[in-house]
């Protein structure tokens, strides 16, 4: 069986939420096919959806179904208890303050409302790989083989996240938490809801 894409799974969570209409924000967005506004799930109910991306930097704009604006996510602009769904994807590794965008998106959602995140993380798949070599002889070696496999470093990059990072700091205090691993090198995807 083919491992789930980063889109595949957040499309996953979406039928499973129930959520059909609603203010959906994209924290990190960009106008282009590839962002995760795109999704066919937002064009599928897209009478009952007001889709809305954010970002600092880039391009901004309307791309199909969907406005990016300029809007810094540490001070959104947005009322409280605004949006009924909020997706950040591949954003929080670029941030400095990661935890500010997490308060933000925890004022700005709904109650009940529906917080999905991804970001590179790692696993430790080399640990396990290897977890039966007598190495301790050779430091580098035996480093090598304690490791975990992450995702490269790309652009402007301050984090990598773990499961448990995904748990117990950006999804803290939500309910129905869920959290996996997809694709290699990893990249963490977590969502729960308010």
């Amino acid at each position: 069986m083919k491992e789930p894409l980063v889109l595949d799974k957040f499309t996953e969570i979406l039928e499973r939420s129930n959520i059909r209409r609603g203010n959906v924000l994209g924290i990190g967005s960009s106008p282009h096919a590839k962002d995760i506004l795109h999704l066919d799930y937002f064009k599928k109910y897209e009478r009952d959806f007001n889709t809305i991306g954010i970002n600092i930097e880039g391009q901004f704009g309307k791309f199909d179904n969907f406005d990016v604006i300029e809007c810094n996510a540490h001070e959104m602009i947005f009322a409280d208890n605004f949006f009924s769904i909020i997706l950040c994807n591949a954003m929080l590794e670029h941030d400095g303050e990661f935890w500010l965008t997490i308060k933000e998106a925890k004022r700005v959602l709904k109650t009940g409302g529906l917080f999905v995140v991804c970001c590179p993380g790692y696993v430790d798949e080399l640990a396990e790989k290897y977890a039966d070599m007598k190495v301790a002889s050779d430091r580098v070696t035996y480093d090598f083989c304690c490791s975990t496999l992450t995702y490269q470093i790309h652009g402007k990059d301050y984090y990598r996240f773990s499961e448990r990072a995904m748990t117990e700091v950006i999804l803290k205090d939500m309910s129905g938490i869920d959290v996996c691993s997809v694709m290699r090198p990893p990249r963490v995807i977590g969502s729960g809801y308010k």
